[in-house]
C-alpha cells in the first residue's frame, strides 16, 4: 500500500490559471521524495493538496489509505511550512502554545520559566526559535486537553 497516492490530480485556480494537470504519484512507506522544479511549477500547490489545505479540481489523493480530508481530520500527519508563521505580538512561548490553544487545550498549572518568557518574535524567526530552544526545559507536567 502507498502512504501517499495521487491519481490524475489537477488544480485550476479562479481566473483560469492551471497549476497542475494529470499528476500521478505513489509514495511508499519509508520512501524519501523531493519535489524539484522552477518557481511557480506547482510544487507547493501539490503539497497543499496532499495536506488537504486546498482541494484539487480533478483527481484523487489518498494518505495512509484514506481520502486526504479524512487523513487530515484523523491527524495522520503533520505539516511544517517552509516559512515560519509567527505572530510578532505574541511571546515566543505564546507562539509555541498556539496549536494547543487552537485545539482547546489548557496549559497546566506549574508552568515553567520558558512559558513565562517575555521574549517576542519580532525580527528573525531563527532568533525566536533559538531563544526558545535555549530556555530551560518545560516541567514534567503536560498540558491536558479539555
Amino acid at each position: 500500500m502507498s502512504v501517499v497516492e495521487i491519481k490524475d490530480v489537477g488544480k485550476t485556480f479562479e481566473g483560469g490559471t492551471t497549476a497542475l494537470e494529470g499528476i500521478e504519484l505513489a509514495i511508499g512507506e519509508r520512501e524519501f521524495v523531493s519535489l524539484i522544479g522552477p518557481s511557480g511549477c506547482g510544487k507547493s500547490t501539490l503539497l497543499r493538496i496532499v495536506g488537504d489545505l486546498i482541494r484539487p479540481t480533478a483527481g484523487t489523493v489518498r494518505v495512509n489509505g484514506k481520502p486526504a480530508p479524512q487523513a487530515r481530520a484523523d491527524r495522520d500527519y503533520g505539516i511544517v511550512f517552509q516559512d515560519a508563521v509567527l505572530y510578532d505580538w505574541r511571546t515566543v512561548a505564546r507562539n509555541i502554545s498556539l496549536p494547543l490553544e487552537l485545539a482547546r487545550c489548557r496549559r497546566c498549572s506549574g508552568s515553567s520559566s520558558w512559558a513565562d518568557s517575555r521574549a517576542t518574535t519580532r525580527g528573525s524567526s531563527r532568533a525566536a526559535c533559538s531563544s526558545a530552544s535555549r530556555s530551560p526545559a518545560p516541567s514534567r507536567s503536560t498540558p491536558r486537553c479539555c
